[in-house]
């Protein structure tokens, strides 16, 4: 592995395991839900029974409960809490309901806010994204293209889920764009990828420099390139537990 590879491998790593502790350590979580949709949530090992409760039976409503998880539908916008206590542990989970556009601004701004920190460099904060939606196990390659329903049924095409992975970028304050890239010369990408006739991914533009990056819902790769060159590739078979898991 060159050099820069290398370097950019080792900060994207550090930032995966993060995300991997803060997820075990933690015990207070935000998220955003889609009025009309069910959430999972999960207290990560729990030992023996676990109870649960809702701040606000009108916002959010508990319809299944099974050993240490809760599944919970948003009935409609507003703010709620979900508890979770066991013998060992307790977590608190709060929660945003919305709809719409506004949906998609808040789960954005959620996101960012969760998984990006000061001190971060460019290309790790563009492939750590990537990775989040292109990763086995977390999103899925589906029939949603808007960006609602990519968030909400963790689903899309190369199209929206580039959509929403340069919605990401957008909220980290770059300048990013869906574009059609298979008419693109492949010798800037890695040599082991290949695009369908009708492919899509992401353009950032960084300090003056252009980048093309991976935003199809888990196709289990990501990669950053020049329009020359490839710069990084990465398998993105990276999966954690979740402490929220967005379903239908």
């Amino acid at each position: 592995m060159e050099k820069q590879a290398l370097k950019i491998h080792e900060k994207v790593s550090q930032e995966l395991e993060r995300w991997t502790n803060e997820v075990e350590k933690s015990s207070t979580f935000s998220d955003v839900l889609r009025a009309g949709k069910e959430s999972c949530f999960c207290l990560l090992d729990a030992k023996g029974s676990v109870k649960w409760s809702v701040s606000d039976k009108s916002v959010l409503k508990i319809v299944k409960k099974s050993g240490n998880q809760c599944v919970v539908r948003a009935l409609k916008e507003g703010k709620a809490v979900v508890k979770a206590s066991a013998k060992n542990k307790a977590a608190t989970y709060k929660v945003t309901v919305k709809t719409g556009e506004a949906f998609v601004k808040a789960w954005c701004r959620q996101w960012v806010k969760t998984y990006i920190r000061d001190g971060m460099d460019d290309n790790t904060k563009l492939i750590c994204a990537s990775i989040y939606i292109t990763s086995y196990g977390l999103f899925s390659y589906g029939e949603a293209y808007n960006l609602e329903d990519v968030i909400s049924d963790l689903q899309g095409t190369c199209l929206s889920g580039s959509m929403l992975l340069a919605a990401l970028y957008k909220e980290m304050g770059y300048e990013a764009e869906t574009r059609f890239a298979a008419k693109d010369d492949m010798s800037r990408y890695p040599a082991n990828v290949l695009f369908g006739s009708d492919h899509y991914n992401v353009k950032v533009k960084v300090k003056n420099k252009t980048y093309y990056i991976e935003g199809t819902p888990g196709c289990g790769f990501t990669y950053l390139s020049t329009s020359k060159k490839n710069l990084y590739y990465r398998s993105a078979n990276f999966f954690y537990s979740l402490p929220v898991d967005i379903s239908k």
